[in-house]
């Protein structure tokens, strides 16, 4: 290397002669031609040296950009002289590695300062920005005894770095190895020592079948490890190989060899099971295991397994390396299990002493390493133990409190003799108690307390592990503040849906708050809408019978403030608050001093606020506010609800009233007009009386008709009516005038189809006309008649069929050729008012089908 160095370092100073002499040659005019003659065939020389020289050679401008780029630099960073020339070499060969960057920009200053560069290792990146090792060495041009540009020469050291690399890690591993004494300590520091310099390295021992191989040490990433697990769908910890379905690992155990594996990816795909066998390729890609080096484990010249190393840039000349190593895991392994063989003699002789020396180590290991306290007292409850968690606890060094009484620990002192009592009675204590620290601070703490016994059961003293349970106990307070917080929310919910009550909704919001914030007040403003002035609906305060009912003008006072802005608003201090209305203290003298505001909103309008007081300065938080808004949120709705149901309940109250007299008076009419129709009766004249009889009949059916349907809707509130309920209470209505020596037979098929009271009257109207008509034919000529309705529901049609078994219409009347009053009010009806169809027909008697939709 010194030779080749020196090589490279005369290259460059003749080269730096040259130039100098060509400078020379230049002063003088009748030794140019001789000059240029010597410089020629000195270039000549000098070109053929750089083009075989295997080092790359790069000269630079001033400006660091590359003039000359031999065949070397082109093997070496990857580009063509074409493509760098003219290119800065800094920027070229150091991306993306800033550091390297500046490294390579303060060397090429330096040597166009005119300072030479003695060899020096470093990276460079190539064109496909892969890192390579180099040496880099330059010297400065000079011209006319100015620096003209740089000459620098890259050797490449990759080879003996990647050597160099991977027998540091074999020793570095060798020596970590001598230094375990269990198999497993040995193939762990294997594995942590290679990682440690970019290799990676797998250790597959044998079954006790020796017919496959287990991966128990393998140094990838545990992440990496589970991903090529989740890939191939197995678990490395389950998973072993078939050593005859593996060719390489075949060769390897049976001719015990290390064999150099070129594709990594073929063994790969023999390893794995059949579905796995796929992702052979990505498993290499994602492991990065493209090549390997794969050593025989031999102990007493049998083969115990295989060590594998692999990486990316492993070549055949690591081999004998590797295979030496392997020698030594094997060596060190057989020595392990030597050694386990001994500890194991050893430890059948000595096992009372190593299980106390082993309990000695673990208490003392918890003692220096807790976080807990721990405290040791002997019989005389002296402390003898103190760690550095209780020095910090308590405020003691352990110099200070080592040998003093642990009474001095306490609150109360009778409460460590009842822990000592107890533990030395009961074998162990656990209990809470109050702690003192230096400073005098009492603070809760938990003590698990155990006693110390000797082997022959002697009572040696107690050992105490405790805990600092302060925040836990302010946590555990603020889980059942928040707790309490909860109820007070559930139970005002209930309330607020059990009632409408705006007074009982009013009391209940205001006794939980003041319940649970333990607060002087609290009171409901809401707003009056006809003068928008905030009036005290209710309050909960010694003086309520002052408050309740106050007025306050739009904007004034804390609580007017947010009712106009809408905002929550925390007081600490109302006495130093100017938006303070200090007349509540000139009243009621309760001196309030802190204030909590919030708004009662309804969608976008504030229609009141609540608000809670308290004499002591600072009383409330955020975490007030943030409990009172929800409440004041569902209380908002509760209030408006019952605002609402009230105005409703009076609005239904006086609409009933109206309702009730309207039905009375129109009753009444009705009853009238057929009391009438009655007395009419008598002035007929005798000759008159049977057509005016008829007349009359008809008419007062069709008045009752309409007073049935008129009570009907009068019960309903007038909400639309059942049909089939309507049909029934008019057939009997209209059927109360027949002769006593007649009967006719109802059946009306029971409907879901409703009406409305407009579509009820019409078809009060048409059903009355229907059943006078089987009364005045059907039962000419027998005594019994039966009717029959059938209302069919069709999305909103409905088709109601009447039909009776008396002589059928005449055919006159079926071809529409015959009118009378009856017929020409019902077609009008169904036809004008229904704005439905009327079809009649006979089958077996008289047949009328109605159609009609339904109004919504």
């Amino acid at each position: 290397m010194e030779d080749e160095d020196k090589t490279k370092s005369q290259l460059i100073s003749e080269l730096t002669k040259a130039r100098q002499r060509v400078a020379e040659m230049e002063a003088s005019t009748a030794e140019r031609e001789q000059l240029e003659r010597e410089i020629e065939e000195r270039r000549l020389y000098l070109e053929s040296v750089l083009a075989c020289a295997p080092d790359a050679i790069v000269t630079l401008d001033v400006e660091h950009n590359i003039q000359e780029w031999n065949p070397g630099a082109e093997k070496l960073f990857g580009y063509t002289s074409a493509e760098v020339v003219g290119r800065n070499i800094d920027t070229l060969i150091t991306s993306p590695d800033t550091d390297i960057f500046g490294g390579a920009t303060s060397l090429t200053r330096q040597t166009l300062s005119g300072k030479s560069i003695s060899p020096t290792e470093t990276v460079r990146y190539r064109k496909d920005g892969s890192p390579v090792n180099v040496i880099v060495a330059g010297s400065p041009v000079l011209l006319g005894g100015k620096v003209a540009g740089v000459v620098a020469v890259y050797t490449d050291i990759s080879e003996r770095v990647r050597a160099e690399r991977l027998l540091e890690s074999l020793n570095q591993a060798a020596l970590a190895m001598e230094q375990a004494l269990t198999v497993e300590d040995i193939f762990t520091a294997i594995a942590e020592e290679f990682k440690k310099f970019g290799f990676s390295c797998m250790i597959l021992p044998m079954d006790e079948s020796r017919t496959r191989l287990t991966i128990e040490y393998i140094n990838l990433d545990n992440r990496l490890v589970r991903a090529a697990e989740k890939l191939a769908g197995l678990k490395i910890e389950t998973f072993s190989i078939d050593i005859e379905k593996v060719d390489v690992y075949r060769e390897i155990i049976g001719e015990k060899k290390t064999v150099f594996i070129e594709n990594v990816e073929d063994v790969m795909r023999q390893v794995l099971p059949g579905p796995a066998k796929r992702f052979a390729g990505a498993l290499v890609r994602m492991t990065n295991f493209w090549e390997a080096i794969a050593a025989p484990l031999i102990v007493d010249d049998k083969v115990i397994g295989l060590f594998s190393v692999q990486s990316g840039d492993l070549i055949k000349d690591n081999m004998p390396a590797i295979t030496a190593f392997a020698h030594q895991v094997a060596a060190v392994f057989r020595k392990a299990q030597l050694l386990e063989q001994a500890q194991h003699e050893i430890a059948e002789r000595k096992q009372a002493e190593e299980a106390l020396r082993a309990s000695e180590e673990y208490v003392r290991s918890i003692i220096e390493n807790s976080l807990d306290t721990i405290i040791t007292v002997d019989v005389e409850r002296r402390i003898v133990e103190f760690n550095d968690a209780a020095q910090e606890t308590f405020g003691y060094r352990a110099e200070e409190i080592l040998g003093k009484h642990i009474d001095a620990l306490y609150l109360d002192p009778l409460e460590g003799v009842e822990v000592y009592r107890t533990t030395v009675e009961q074998g162990q204590c656990l209990r809470e108690v109050s702690a003192l620290r230096k400073n005098g601070e009492v603070f809760p703490s938990l003590i698990s307390a155990s006693a110390l016994r000797n082997a022959r059961g002697e009572l040696m003293g107690v050992m105490g592990i405790s805990r600092d349970i302060s925040e836990r106990k302010r946590a555990e307070e603020s889980l059942r503040q928040r707790n309490r917080e909860l109820n007070v929310l559930n139970r005002a919910s209930q309330a607020f849906t059990s009632s409408l009550d705006l007074d009982q909704i009013l009391d209940t919001v205001l006794s939980e708050v003041r319940r649970l914030l333990n607060v002087t007040a609290c009171s409901v403003w809401l707003i009056e809408p006809e003068t928008d002035d905030l009036v005290c609906f209710q309050v909960a305060t010694p003086q309520d019978n002052i408050v309740r009912g106050w007025r306050l003008a739009s904007g004034e006072g804390i609580c007017g403030w947010v009712a106009r802005h809408g905002e929550s608003l925390v007081v600490p201090d109302a006495w130093a608050d100017e938006r303070y209305y200090r007349g509540v203290d000139e009243q009621t003298g309760l001196g309030l001093r802190s204030i909590l505001t919030v708004p009662l909103r309804v969608k976008e309008d504030v229609i009141g606020v609540l608000q809670v007081l308290d004499t002591g300065v600072g009383r409330f938080s955020e975490t007030d506010l943030e409990l009172l808004e929800p409440l004041a949120a569902s209380a908002a709705i509760a209030i408006e609800n019952a605002r609402l149901y009230e105005e409703v309940r009076q609005d239904a109250e006086t609409r009933a009233t109206l309702l009730r007299e309207v039905n009375h008076r129109v009753k009444n009419n009705l009853t009238a007009i057929i009391g009438l129709l009655h007395a009419e009766r008598r002035y007929v004249k005798m000759e008159e009386r049977a057509v005016y009889q008829t007349i009359m009949q008809s008419l007062v059916g069709r008045v009752q008709g309409l007073a049935t349907v008129h009570s009907m809707l009068s019960a309903s509130e007038w909400t639309p009516l059942l049909l089939s309920e309507l049909a029934v209470q008019i057939i009997h209505s209209s059927l109360h005038v027949l002769p006593r020596d007649k009967r006719v037979s109802v059946d009306v098929t029971p409907s879901l189809a409703h009406v409305t009271s407009d579509q009820a009257h019409n078809l009060a109207l048409v059903i009355n006309e229907l059943t006078t008509n089987t009364v005045k034919h059907g039962l000419q000529e027998k005594g019994v008649a039966r009717i029959g309705v059938r209302i069919k529901l069709d999305g909103s049609t409905v088709t109601l069929e009447f039909r009776d078994n008396g002589p059928g219409y005449p055919e006159e009347v079926l071809q529409l050729e015959r009118s009378n009053v009856g017929f020409d009010l019902i077609q009008n009806i169904v036809r004008k008012s229904l704005h439905g169809k009327l079809s009649l027909h006979n089958d077996h008697g008289a047949v009328a089908v109605i159609q009609f939709e339904i109004k919504m």
